[in-house]
């Protein structure tokens, strides 16, 4: 199966989410609630610049 490439700019927000996903991991380890996580990687999402929806909200 074949798939079209991503566009550069795509693909550097995707490379993005995941470093903040990965910083969150690394910092608050495993085994807490999901919650927790998601307040965290908002937080680091807003740190970066990077905008998000949480739970139907849009912030830019």
């Amino acid at each position: 199966m074949t798939h079209a490439p991503i566009d550069a700019k795509l693909e550097e927000l995707i490379h993005r989410v995941i470093g903040a996903i990965i910083e969150v991991h690394k910092h608050i380890g495993p085994g807490h609630l999901e919650a927790h996580y998601l307040a965290a990687l908002c937080h680091e999402l807003t740190l970066l610049g990077i905008a998000f929806r949480r739970e139907g909200t849009y912030r830019a």
